[in-house]
């Protein structure tokens, strides 16, 4: 029985985990959760493209869909919450891979930390410029968000433009933008977008006239979109108006809200305990930011809390154990580490590799 592409999604993460954490892990990571835990198994087990991609997934669909596996024999149940994936569920993974694999840019958590907003003010913003250039000021928007209304209305009004330019030059650089994208997903974007006398086409309906997954059209599209954010950062100058879409969405460094707080402390010198008793938190909390701030900052400093001897000494036994469970690191090493250590140790391994 074929699998639906979130099944196989399903299966892979299973298949990446090596039955190293529970089944909650894999559907937090699919969800997106903002926790220094999920972010550092989405890194550590080569999902980060993964991470965020199914924001809608419901508990009780998951649970469906993972039962359905188990019923066709893809995955076993070998304790606990705590599941592997089968010789047969292997076999049909790289079936399903190889007819179907993932988009190329595909980046969960970039998609839903700049992504979908910038598709949102550039979706309402072509549908205003197209109805605007046809002089029909009353339109039914795409959107009764007024965030998103708010923002366009003023970016069109600081133009200072008449509708016929902005129309022009949106028109070119559209057509630049889309030429960055390979033949599918420009289709997937354009079939998307509304306009005057057009209505944007939904997946469900895309993927009936394709005969196509929805979920999978869904994925594609999201790696469009990552591609398009990706050209107007690289070529913001050859991209003046839809870049002002994108500007202010841009932030330095991909933070939790949290961990963002405790960089700050921490680049004014202050230690764990500090930074502990400032925010009145607790230490392991403030350890988790700190291990999420080495995942993504290539400048951070490891060696005030796990020198590069140490590191190579866990990387050696990670390679021995081939396995990234931090007890069995841990009591095979004899406790010389910390748990925060051993972590510290893995975003390390994870950024020289």
């Amino acid at each position: 029985m074929p699998l639906s592409y979130l099944e196989g999604i399903i299966l892979y993460c299973f298949q990446q985990l090596k039955c190293e954490r529970s089944k909650a892990a894999v559907f937090h990571l699919l969800k997106g959760k903002k926790s220094s835990q999920t972010i550092q198994d989405s890194i550590i087990f080569h999902l980060s493209n993964l991470f965020g991609i199914c924001r809608e997934l419901e508990l009780e669909e998951y649970n469906h869909l993972l039962n359905r596996l188990v019923q066709l024999s893809y995955v076993k149940q070998v304790k606990g919450e705590f599941y592997m994936v089968t010789m047969n569920g292997e076999r049909v993974l790289q079936e399903f891979l190889s007819e179907k694999p993932f988009p190329d840019k595909l980046d969960g958590a970039t998609y839903n930390d700049i992504g979908k907003i910038f598709w949102q003010r550039l979706s309402l913003f072509v549908q205003t410029v197209s109805h605007l250039v046809y002089n029909h000021s009353k339109f039914l928007p795409i959107t009764n968000n007024g965030q998103l209304l708010h923002f366009v209305k003023t970016y069109i009004l600081q133009m200072k433009e008449t509708k016929k330019n902005i129309g022009n030059r949106t028109f070119l650089e559209m057509n630049r933008l889309l030429e960055c994208l390979d033949e599918k997903g420009a289709i997937l974007v354009v079939n998307r977008l509304s306009g005057f006398k057009k209505n944007g086409i939904t997946f469900e309906q895309l993927a009936a006239a394709a005969n196509e997954d929805p979920f999978y059209l869904k994925l594609m599209f999201q790696a469009a979109v990552i591609q398009m954010v990706n050209e107007l950062q690289k070529r913001s100058d050859q991209y003046p108006i839809l870049f002002g879409l994108l500007r202010d969405l841009i932030k330095k460094h991909p933070l939790t809200a949290s961990a963002e707080k405790t960089y700050r402390l921490l680049a004014e010198g202050l230690g764990i305990d500090e930074i502990a008793a400032v925010r009145k938190l607790k230490r392991n909390t403030i350890e988790d930011h700190i291990v999420e701030i080495a995942l993504n900052m290539h400048d951070f400093a490891f060696e005030p809390y796990v020198s590069k001897e140490d590191v190579v000494k866990i990387g050696q036994a990670i390679e021995k154990l081939q396995t990234n469970k931090l007890k069995t690191v841990k009591e095979y090493l004899q406790d010389q580490y910390s748990y925060f250590q051993i972590r510290l140790a893995m975003a390390a391994i994870r950024r020289w590799q």
